[in-house]
């Protein structure tokens, strides 16, 4: 198994459910985030999600920072080919598209897939 850390950004969308219950929308960000390593990866799990929002604009918009941890086999992914540089892009373009669903603008800031540590031992 490798860890997948992924570091992203939203940029000002206004939402009514982020400053009241973030727990909802790390649950949405879970959920969907699942979904879209189960289409790229046969064996794969999300670890953790967080996420934290900026004080509202006067405008009334707030900026999110996403933080993502997940488990994935680099030998299930599913499609070709099947380099490192590859498994990253997919990832990217996956998960920043569904982050563009729910949250609006958003860019990823930092994504690693690195062994796990019970893998390097």
């Amino acid at each position: 198994m490798h860890t997948l850390r992924i570091n992203a950004q939203s940029y000002g969308r206004f939402s009514e459910i982020f400053p009241a219950e973030p727990e909802n929308v790390e649950l949405m960000i879970e959920d969907t985030v699942s979904l879209v390593l189960a289409d790229l990866f046969d064996e794969a799990i999300v670890d953790d999600i967080s996420v934290r929002f900026s004080l509202p604009s006067q405008s009334g918009y707030r900026d999110g920072t996403i933080y993502i941890q997940a488990q994935c086999t680099p030998k299930s992914f599913t499609l070709v080919p099947r380099t490192e540089a590859y498994i990253l892009l997919a990832v990217e373009d996956g998960i920043c598209a569904i982050l563009k669903e729910l949250l609006g603008p958003v860019s990823i800031q930092k994504l690693v897939m690195e062994p796990s540590v019970a893998q390097i031992y």
